[in-house]
């Protein structure tokens, strides 16, 4: 009686044991994964979404209407699209 008492225990032990592992890998892949996606910066450790973006509305929006047949307002695109892309914009 006493023999099984202990085996079961020694069984349920193993069972906690797997269970916490699996618990623990979980978490930690799903951390790699959520990293892999997002960029965290050391100093500001809130996590970002690795897009970066630049808003062109002045231009795009305002601008486009009236310069629509000003030829050279496609060098001015022509060099924001230059500017947006050295700052890393994607």
């Amino acid at each position: 009686m006493k023999k099984n008492i202990i085996l079961t225990l020694f069984f349920f032990g193993i069972l906690l044991l797997i269970v916490g592992l699996i618990l623990y890998l979980k978490d930690s892949i799903e951390q790699q994964v959520l990293q892999q996606k997002l960029v965290i910066n050391p100093i500001d450790p809130v996590p970002y979404l690795n897009i970066r973006s630049i808003d062109t509305m002045k231009y795009s929006r305002d601008l486009s209407r009236e310069k629509l047949n000003d030829q050279s307002f496609d060098k001015i695109i022509d060099k924001q699209m230059w500017d947006f892309a050295a700052t890393g914009a994607n």
